[in-house]
């Protein structure tokens, strides 16, 4: 293992990566009808590189590109008809901090999803 700063920038400049579900709960909703209320979060990876000395800059656009993600959960609750119910923009969290030959910006969001699925 090397310890240091990287040699190398990032490819890409940009990166949102979103995670499997966690804290997943179950439970019948109409025993009969076999539907299934289900609500879980999905976590949101979200990463600015920029180069240079501008720290404030990259930490800024990676608050843009959150505000991105929770506009458009807002804006379509449905997640483009993946949901039944909605989702709704969960709690951030970020860091800054020196990386090759400028700044990283990275952190979390989630998306608190609910909705009715028909069980087979």
């Amino acid at each position: 293992m090397e310890f240091g700063k990287p040699l190398d920038e990032p490819a890409d400049r940009e990166r949102v990566y979103i995670d499997d579900d966690v804290e997943v709960e179950r439970e019948w909703a109409q025993t009969g009808q076999l539907r299934i209320d289900e609500s879980y979060t999905l976590r949101v990876y979200v990463e600015v590189y920029q180069r240079g000395n501008d720290q404030e800059t990259c930490w800024n656009r990676w608050w843009e590109i959150l505000a991105e993600i929770e506009q458009a959960a807002v804006l379509d609750i449905t997640l483009a008809g993946v949901l039944n119910w909605g989702a709704k923009p969960g709690r951030a969290r970020s860091q800054t901090f020196p990386w090759a030959d400028g700044w990283l910006s990275q952190g979390t969001t989630s998306l608190e999803c609910s909705g009715r699925i028909q069980a087979s």
